[in-house]
């Protein structure tokens, strides 16, 4: 595990992992599996709630990734279960699980611990055939309500964020989407834009999506899930840390923000 520096004023708002596969049985998972999950996780998870199934849209895969079209169709319910702590929740559905850290980010040691527990429960319930897409997603949000910089004095130019997006002020509109595919099967997203519906005046958002998925997905077990999502994490931090420029880095060791 390689070891990052912690920030004593952490911009990261949310973070998930989100773990697509292909069950044993649906049916037995439908009619048992949520409840039967509730209950080896109640001591952490203490409340659960039904989710509405949700719809599939259709989506074209463009770049370096085989084309494909995805038609619209009805996915199974999905069940979300709320940690005691309030920063922590779990969504499991027949063929996906979800878990979802808001802040204070308790960092990665913490959030991978509880991703490897949750999933250990879930080889054991629902007996995956296949993994068909693994992800981990880290979406950070920057205050620059009383900030009238250059966006590039915040945010470094880099394979996923082009120097044209980093080049006008903090008031103007921003928006920059970038999919890199790192191989046929995994690759990242990264987007940088204004920060709308939060608790702050104006936001700068920075977010980091990292994914593969089959058949470079070689098994289903605890260990080979630790070891994707380690190196996955990686990869996150390593864009983090290459497009922060040096008013953001200031922000991050700011003590009491």
């Amino acid at each position: 595990m390689e070891s990052h520096p912690s920030y004593a004023n952490s911009t990261i708002v949310e973070a998930l992992c989100e773990i697509q596969f292909e069950p044993s049985n649906v049916q037995d998972w439908t009619s048992s599996g949520p409840a039967e999950f509730f209950l080896r996780v109640r001591e952490r998870y203490s409340r659960f709630e039904s989710l509405p199934p949700p719809i599939g849209v259709i989506q074209i895969v463009m770049g370096g990734a085989p084309n494909g079209l995805a038609s619209p169709q009805a996915q199974a319910a999905l069940t979300r279960y709320l940690a005691v702590d309030g920063i922590f929740s779990c969504i499991v559905g027949p063929n996906v699980f979800r878990v979802h850290v808001t802040k204070p980010y308790p960092g990665w040691e913490v959030l991978r611990a509880e991703i490897l527990k949750l999933w250990s429960e879930i080889l054991d319930l629902a007996k995956p055939k296949k993994i068909s897409r693994i992800g981990l997603r880290y979406i950070n949000l920057l205050d620059i309500s009383e900030r009238n910089e250059t966006v590039d004095l915040f945010v470094n130019p880099t394979d996923s964020i082009p120097a044209n997006a980093v080049r006008g002020t903090l008031d103007l509109p921003l928006s920059s989407r970038t999919e890199v595919w790192t191989s046929q099967h995994s690759g990242r997203i990264v987007q940088l834009g204004n920060a709308f519906n939060t608790d702050i005046a104006r936001g700068l958002l920075l977010d980091l999506d990292r994914f593969v998925q089959e058949p470079a997905i070689e098994e289903s077990t605890a260990s080979y899930i630790a070891s994707v999502i380690e190196e996955g994490h990686n990869e996150v931090w390593a864009e983090f840390d290459a497009a922060c420029g040096p008013k953001w880095k200031e922000v991050l060791s700011e003590a009491n923000p």
